[in-house]
């Protein structure tokens, strides 16, 4: 169970189970970090 400030009773929370990995070869992936952003690392393909 689950309580958050703006729920009035008790709430359930379903999380995700299920996960698929797939390996990508080309494009050449990235993740620079973009300082317009608080340095957060962005996914970039090259």
């Amino acid at each position: 169970m689950t309580r958050s400030s703006h729920l009035l009773s008790f709430a359930e929370a379903q999380f995700l189970r299920e996960l698929l990995i797939v390996e990508v070869m080309q494009p050449t992936m990235t993740r620079p970090r973009d300082p317009d952003l608080h340095d957060v690392p962005l996914l970039r393909f090259d």
